[in-house]
């Protein structure tokens, strides 16, 4: 080892790869460096398929105020023992940041392509941060929503991060610890987190303490009462005691008891009292010390779990009727054991005011172009139901975003675009109107899953499910193979539909096809027209056509004056529908003719909608642009 080389916090800022540097280099010959930047951090998936919890914003804070704090000729020392070029040394050695960081505040809760932190800087200065931002975010995200997972699991109980001792190094240990209360451990047990966050850590004993007293039940017995005289007048009198060193039932348990007499400890003490058990069947003996305690009238005692527990062990506990009061998790959280590389990126989406794309054939590749920002609708109980990212050209565009009509009074459509995997099993999302398939490939199964949530019945304002034909119509923009597919998933769909189910689209369109004024047909019409059918024993009440139903049709006379007046086109209608039931030819058009019209479809009046609209914005919380940090509050 080298001992004239001294690392300096400025490390933190040139922990980076090459390439950064090397492609800054090109950026300089080039002239690019004052071109303005935009990058994004997010990350693409998490281990649930859910969301994640921010950490690390305030280190990321405060690496660039280590950036900008740090004089010219630390940074010449630096750089020029790592690069070679000379105009890029006395460059970077000048270069302060001197652009915009946008972030969601720690703690916050984020979902996948969503931006966690915007740089928007001068070319140069963006790119030189990238692995650094990745190297604190990633860590301290995976350990927060490890955290979250773990104690969402252990709710109401609460939850003490003891994972110090196998953390990833320092930072991990330190900064773990930090993420790990962020993201909703109780306490933590490391004393320099406690020192430079000024979190208070917690602790218990060890093994090796009850072993230095020597071997045995008397030994341990020893080792508990001294621990109690030497630290129940201490500032965290918490006594803790470590009980399964040999046999925590038969010999730990009950020492702790003789100890805690012994010593005075009863319900009365003002600390915390109890024990912690770290091996074997831990719900078993959680029972058998709970029954003791009581037994001997400690019911205040505490009892702690501990011993490689996760989210899944915990579950696993509360469903045993585990006996605990605290569990202690170690390396589950400490290096987000079950997932340990937290998958954050840094994306460049916009390159003076041009967005800027990423195509892959990955489709979770696949970036979302643009200077964004993140607003969460909540409803009106105040809970979060949706996001929603948007592009905003400047800072001053958010009224602009918010307003209904643009300057002309001119409707602005705002659209909601899903990812693939929100189009799979599990979500239910039945307003999919165009499908944009961007991936070559695809399984039938996945491509039947997508395309199925765009043949479900539209909903409208109300939740009702919407039955009008020019509103139900989906448009695949289509890729490899989906002539064949189409062919297949027609013939696949008549050649398994009930022939002689009445479905609820085939009563509406033979009342719209039979004359009947537009504004008369109501999902209440529609609803009486089936209750008239099933009366009258057209159908039965599963839906199904009677065997004379086609007949019988004819002769009915319907109670409803309405259906009453148009009942001999109803009636033929009808019939020829349940003769045609089955789906229509898919059209399938190319790319090389002329382009489909994609027509703007809705369900609900102009009005409504604005009404509708409205209502939601009121719980339109901005989220991403908490803070923005410039130059002068460095």
């Amino acid at each position: 080892m080298n001992n004239d080389i001294i690392l300096t916090e400025f490390a933190r800022v040139i922990n980076s790869d090459r390439y950064q540097y090397t492609e800054s280099d090109i950026f300089l010959v080039e002239n690019m460096q004052n071109k303005i930047a935009v990058f994004d951090m997010f990350f693409r998936k998490t281990e649930d398929g859910g969301f994640a919890v921010v950490s690390g914003i305030q280190e990321v804070i405060h690496l660039i105020e280590v950036l900008n704090t740090t004089s010219e000729e630390e940074k010449r020392k630096y750089f020029s023992k790592v690069l070679e070029e000379k105009h890029l040394i006395d460059f970077l050695s000048k270069m302060k940041f001197t652009g915009d960081l946008y972030a969601i505040q720690d703690g916050e809760i984020v979902y996948p392509n969503e931006p966690i932190i915007t740089i928007k800087a001068p070319l140069i200065q963006a790119k030189i941060l990238e692995t650094p931002i990745l190297n604190i975010m990633n860590m301290n995200m995976g350990i927060a929503t490890k955290a979250s997972m773990v104690t969402r699991a252990a709710d109401p109980i609460k939850v003490l991060a003891f994972g110090s001792r196998r953390a990833h190094g320092f930072d991990s240990a330190v900064e773990g610890n930090k993420a790990a209360i962020i993201g909703g451990c109780y306490g933590h047990s490391n004393l320099v987190t406690e020192y430079k966050y000024g979190i208070p850590s917690n602790g218990t004993m060890s093994h090796s303490y009850i072993q230095a007293f020597g071997v045995g039940a008397e030994a341990e017995k020893e080792a508990f009462v001294t621990f109690i005289k030497n630290r129940r007048q201490r500032k965290s009198n918490s006594l803790i005691l470590l009980v399964d060193t040999y046999d925590a039932i038969h010999i730990g348990i009950e020492n702790a008891i003789k100890a805690f007499k012994e010593c005075g400890i009863d319900d009365s003490y003002e600390g915390v009292y109890g024990v912690r058990l770290d091996s074997g069947d831990l719900a078993y003996q959680s029972k058998k010390c709970r029954k003791r305690f009581d037994e001997e009238g400690f019911t205040k005692a505490k009892i702690t779990l501990t011993n490689s527990l996760d989210e899944k062990l915990i579950r696993s506990l509360r469903e045993q009727g585990a006996c605990v009061d605290m569990y202690g998790v170690g390396d589950a959280i400490a290096v987000s054991k079950s997932y340990p590389c937290f998958g954050g990126v840094y994306k460049i989406v916009e390159l003076d005011e041009e967005p800027l794309i990423k195509i892959s054939g990955d489709v979770i590749k696949i970036s979302n172009p643009g200077f964004k920002e993140v607003y969460r609708i909540f409803d009106k109980d105040g809970f979060a139901y949706a996001d929603l990212i948007s592009l905003v050209k400047n800072d001053k565009d958010k009224e602009k975003l918010l307003s209904f009509k643009d300057e002309n009074n001119n409707w602005n459509i705002m659209r909601f675009i899903f990812s693939k995997w929100t189009l799979r099993e599990g979500w239910d999302n039945p307003n999919v109107f165009t499908l944009c398939t961007l991936k070559n490939g695809s399984s039938d199964i996945a491509k039947k899953q997508e395309i199925g949530r765009g043949l479900r019945l539209p909903v409208d304002v109300t939740g009702n499910r919407c039955l009008d034909r020019n509103v139900n119509e989906l448009t695949v923009i289509a890729n490899d193979s989906y002539e064949n597919f189409s062919r297949m998933l027609q013939e696949d769909f008549n050649k398994n539909i009930n022939k002689n189910e009445v479905t609820s689209d085939l009563l509406l369109v033979t009342l719209e096809k039979s004359g009947i004024p537009k504004i008369k047909i109501t999902s209440e019409l529609v609803n009486e027209f089936k209750k008239e059918l099933i009366e009258k024993r057209v159908m039965d009440s599963n839906n199904v056509l009677l065997k004379n139903g086609k007949e019988d049709i004819k002769e009915i006379h319907f109670s409803n004056e309405t259906l009453q007046e148009h009942s001999i086109q109803i009636a033929e209608n009808f019939v020829k529908y349940m003769v045609e039931k089955g789906t229509n030819r898919i059209e399938i058009a190319n790319g090389d003719n002329e382009p489909i019209i994609n027509k703007r479809r809705t369900f609900i009046s102009e009005k409504d909608f604005e009404n509708l609209f409205e209502e939601d914005k009121r719980f339109l919380y901005e989220r991403v642009y908490h803070e923005k940090y410039s130059p002068s509050s460095f």
